[in-house]
């Protein structure tokens, strides 16, 4: 094919001398109306194609998150959390926890600690009272996988001692490797992004 054949001006214009002239201008509009909307469509399908196959969610951080069905208890009662952990669908080698609330209002005991099921190890559990301080560690077996997904990481049974309100908090600093962690496994990095506090009223 020659290089006249191959132009696309030369192709319009051996057309548009063959359409008489008082219609050669609405021809000329009508072939580049053609030829935008073609480009409009290719454009398209390519973009909806890169958006169901060539893209990916954009990832996220593993988290700590601290739930209860009681935020409000008369003194005496008991206040259940729930810790849970989300290692954003990383497997894990393990857990460090630290936990912070008000001694004055509510009390805990290293017995008020009920392990999940997720890791099978618990070499730490450990209730500061004077300080509000609680203390886990959780480790998956040496033989076997680690953790991926969401879980229980442990449930506390909270005793309400006087009236007046609690934060209970994550120990937790993005970058940090002396507070709480999620562990990667085989890599050792940690995975904790994001935690989720909670405050409790006791009446």
């Amino acid at each position: 094919m020659d290089n006249q054949t191959a132009n696309p001006n030369v192709f319009v214009n051996e057309i548009e001398q063959n359409v008489p002239k008082p219609a050669r201008k609405f021809f000329s509009f009508k072939i580049i109306f053609i030829i935008l909307g073609i480009i409009v469509v290719i454009e398209l399908i390519f973009g909806v194609r890169s958006l169901f196959q060539g893209s990916s969610p954009i990832p996220t951080g593993a988290k700590i998150i601290l739930e209860s069905a009681k935020q409000s208890a008369a003194v005496g009662e008991v206040v259940p959390v729930t810790v849970k952990i989300d290692t954003a669908k990383k497997s894990t080698d393990g857990v460090d926890l630290i936990l912070h609330f008000d001694p004055k209002v509510l009390e805990l005991k290293e017995s008020d600690i009920t392990p999940g099921t997720i890791y099978p190890d618990f070499p730490l559990r450990n209730v500061d009272q004077s300080a509000g301080i609680i203390r886990v560690s959780a480790i998956a077996s040496l033989s076997g996988q680690g953790f991926s997904g969401e879980g229980v990481l442990v449930t506390l049974q909270f005793s309400a001692k006087a009236s007046g309100k609690s934060a209970i908090s994550v120990e937790f600093s993005e970058g940090q490797t002396a507070d709480s962690n999620i562990v990667e496994s085989g890599v050792g990095m940690d995975l904790l992004k994001e935690v989720k506090n909670l405050e409790v009223t006791i009446k």
